[in-house]
């Protein structure tokens, strides 16, 4: 089994990339739209970044790198156009974790992540389901609107991320199992404030 798989079949990485990226795609544009809101943030030209975000499988050539850009001025990136942007969402409450090996796409490329995530427990599972489909997205997104009032975002800027970066590099990097064994570096919950601002959604 490829390892780029993550100990899953290929057809259920299919569906699950399908998935997240609806998923994803909807937390998109619901923040292009919020930020359009504010004062504090400017947002213009959203747009994909590199392949399209349709979910579809792609069987060979290079996936990695940020999902999105924007023309974007936020404290910690001035007024910066074309500014790749990945998009994060993470359904469960205590920890972030990235890949090694994506971490240094994202460096290589100088993108920020979008962090959303719930700031406590809900009582809500905002899992992905098992062996997702197509007709499980419009359910799954009533799930996650249900659960709005607890959401919060953050996003980190390429020089926090290059600084976790060095910190794992220096201590060791953790094997990740849920994601295939792989080196990685979890950002527990109580260290989010280190690394960027939290943001209401």
């Amino acid at each position: 089994m490829s390892r780029r798989f993550d100990n899953r079949t290929q057809q259920q990485f299919a569906d699950d990339v399908y998935f997240g990226t609806a998923i994803e795609n909807y937390f998109w544009e619901q923040w292009v739209a919020r930020c359009a809101d504010r004062e504090d943030i400017m947002l213009s030209n959203p747009r994909d970044n590199g392949v399209a975000n349709d979910g579809a499988f792609i069987a060979s050539g290079d996936t990695s790198g940020a999902d999105y850009m924007a023309d974007i001025d936020y404290p910690g990136i001035i007024v910066k156009d074309d500014h790749p942007i990945e998009m994060k969402w993470v359904p469960t409450f205590g920890k972030v974790t990235l890949k090694k090996a994506d971490m240094e796409s994202y460096l290589k490329e100088g993108c920020s992540i979008l962090f959303i995530y719930p700031s406590e427990e809900t009582g809500i599972n905002l899992r992905k389901p098992r062996n997702p489909t197509k007709t499980d997205i419009p359910n799954h997104i009533k799930k996650i609107e249900s659960a709005e009032r607890f959401i919060r975002w953050g996003l980190l800027t390429p020089k926090k991320l290059q600084r976790l970066y060095n910190f794992a590099d220096q201590n060791g990097w953790e094997k990740i199992r849920y994601m295939g064994n792989k080196p990685g570096f979890v950002i527990p919950h109580d260290a989010f404030g280190s690394c960027w601002k939290e943001e209401r959604w």
